[in-house]
């Protein structure tokens, strides 16, 4: 997985390259130029979280059965940086209503969730633990997430906060044969430690 985020974190660093030239050009380019893992940490380096989300906005899309690529890309940027939750909780935020209503409009701000823990696990395949999860709050209103820094003693079934950058909505096939739609954030649980 940790190839996927480089290969989009090379694709964000092209972008602002070559903005006069065609699409075909645009694509030749970057088969051609893609940079190299200290070119990458050296652009990232010059990054904030705001230009990093601005520049990633295009990848952030809508899924159906699986995790949006974006998240990968912006939790490998956030861990790279050593972002802490206060700072992304001084994006613009928005509500799970209006994600839900038009997820694009929504897209790179800040949201928190208040519920129950009902799957979590850990990932460790792009060189970083990250936490993938599902929430539900008392609505039955669920919310997926990527979870960096610390959990603490948060598990399934645990109650918890959690608030991060919203990267799009993710429609799932759920166990009684329908389908959910869950905003999709990438953050922190709110916890003291990770702010």
């Amino acid at each position: 997985m940790k190839k996927t985020y480089v290969f989009i974190l090379s694709m964000l660093l092209l972008m602002g390259c070559s903005q006069n030239n065609t699409e075909t050009d645009e694509a030749d380019q970057a088969i051609a130029a893609q940079p190299t893992e200290s070119e990458i940490s050296n652009g990232l380096e010059k990054l904030s979280l705001t230009q990093f989300i601005e520049n990633l906005k295009p990848d952030m899309q809508d899924t159906l059965d699986e995790h949006p690529t974006a998240a990968g890309a912006l939790a490998y940027f956030i861990d790279f940086k050593g972002i802490k939750l206060n700072e992304i909780n001084n994006l613009p935020s928005t509500t799970v209503g209006k994600v839900l209503k038009d997820s694009y409009l929504e897209k790179g701000k800040s949201i928190c969730f208040k519920g129950t823990i009902v799957q979590i696990s850990a990932d460790r395949s792009g060189g970083f633990t990250a936490y993938q999860g599902i929430m539900s709050d008392n609505n039955l209103q669920p919310f997926a997430f990527i979870a960096l820094g610390e959990t603490g003693d948060l598990e399934a079934r645990s109650n918890g906060t959690f608030c991060g950058v919203v990267i799009s909505k993710m429609s799932y096939s759920n166990t009684s044969g329908g389908e959910s739609t869950a905003p999709y954030a990438v953050g922190f649980f709110d916890l003291p430690i990770n702010k």
